[in-house]
């Protein structure tokens, strides 16, 4: 999550999403811009406002609510969604590779013993089962409940796609009248295989399917709203 009191920006950080790519090259163009933090005019907003008590990875409702309607309407909101697939993808290796006694240490405000047990839960389960049947057991956090609030309302207006970050990034800030010629870094970048080769029983994948198809509607709507913004870039070249 990032936001910049002078571009007027709010950046909606979903897990496994390229969003320390997205913050740090923000940071680049706004030094001036907060990680994980928001500073009004009367107050700083931090996880113990949120929720879930993480500001790091907010869903949208929850800093709308913490900022205020007002605040948050007046916003440029972005985020970047990934196909769910890829998702689960990435968060088996990443989980898999995870120190069991890391997910004991992690930091916060608020359902420390939840968070520390979800966490020891979800960096062993990879490791004694195959990437299938995992995947039908993870309670992934869908990108639909990061950018719509509880009543199913869209409430971050831009969504670029994590696998065109670079493209679809520059073409969203360029939108909102923003320019920079700084290169995206690329941090935990994921090197698997195609999406394909991971979930070959037609069975599994059927079930996935079903199970994340908010998700897949809306990443095949993102795809679809950044075609028009990209076309409608290049017909004003």
């Amino acid at each position: 999550m990032y936001y910049s009191k002078k571009l007027s920006l709010l950046f909606i950080g979903s897990p496994k999403s390229g969003t320390r790519s997205v913050e740090k090259y923000l940071m680049k163009i706004d030094s001036a811009g907060e990680n994980h933090s928001v500073t009004l005019d009367h107050k700083k907003i931090t996880s113990k406002d949120m929720h879930f008590g993480v500001v790091g990875h907010a869903r949208a409702w929850e800093l709308k609510r913490a900022i205020g309607e007002d605040v948050y309407n007046q916003l440029q909101v972005l985020g970047l969604v990934r196909h769910p697939f890829d998702k689960l993808i990435s968060s088996y290796f990443f989980n898999k590779k995870v120190n069991l006694l890391s997910a004991l240490s992690m930091k916060g405000e608020k359902r420390m013993l939840t968070r520390k047990i979800k966490g020891l839960l979800s960096s062993l389960a990879p490791k004694i089962l195959p990437i299938g049947i995992w995947a039908l057991l993870f309670p992934m956090k869908t990108s639909y409940d990061y950018f719509f609030d509880r009543k199913g309302n869209r409430i971050v207006k831009y969504l670029g796609r994590t696998d065109h970050l670079n493209e679809d990034l520059f073409a969203i800030l360029r939108n909102i009248g923003i320019t920079s010629n700084l290169n995206i870094p690329h941090i935990n970048q994921s090197q698997h295989k195609a999406r394909d080769q991971y979930f070959k029983n037609p069975w599994i994948e059927k079930t996935l399917a079903k199970k994340y198809s908010r998700d897949i509607e809306l990443y095949d709507l993102a795809e679809k709203e950044m075609q028009e913004i990209h076309k409608k870039l290049n017909v004003n070249n």
